[in-house]
């Protein structure tokens, strides 16, 4: 089994954190400037809590990524991939709040860009987990 860089870990949990602040800042935001989207139409109200909603996810990601204490050597470099396409799930998500919510076709081509990467990291993250669990290529690292 091979280890993440702690230096990553790190930024992982700071990323993760600072997403737990944005979606408090959303919030409050969203409360603030747009009277808790109660006088707002329909799409653009859902686009709003949506991206919301993602951010807070987005964050989690973050901090369980920054929990990981083993790699399965054989796919360390998708892992590497992964934790960036996290970084830029993040940037493209948090772009979307402000910027694509309020389209009026509903179209979020950037957000959905960063929705389909952390799909990516998911399946990555899992992939790991599951060969991590069942001790596959131990006896290879030994």
């Amino acid at each position: 089994m091979k280890s993440l860089p702690q230096t990553l870990l790190a930024l992982h949990c700071l990323v993760g954190s600072i997403g737990i602040l944005l979606f408090l800042g959303q919030g409050m935001y969203m409360m603030q400037a747009h009277n808790a989207l109660q006088d707002m139409p329909d799409g653009p109200r859902m686009l709003f809590r949506s991206a919301h909603i993602y951010t807070l996810l987005l964050a989690c990601f973050h901090l369980a990524f920054a929990s990981i204490t083993a790699v399965w050597k054989p796919i360390f470099p998708l892992i590497i991939i992964a934790s960036g396409l996290s970084f830029l799930s993040f940037i493209s998500i948090s772009y979307g709040f402000f910027n694509e919510s309020f389209e009026a076709d509903l179209n979020r081509p950037i957000s959905k860009l960063g929705l389909f990467s952390m799909f990516a990291v998911a399946l990555a993250l899992s992939l790991n987990a599951i060969f991590v669990r069942l001790g596959f290529g131990q006896a290879l690292d030994q």
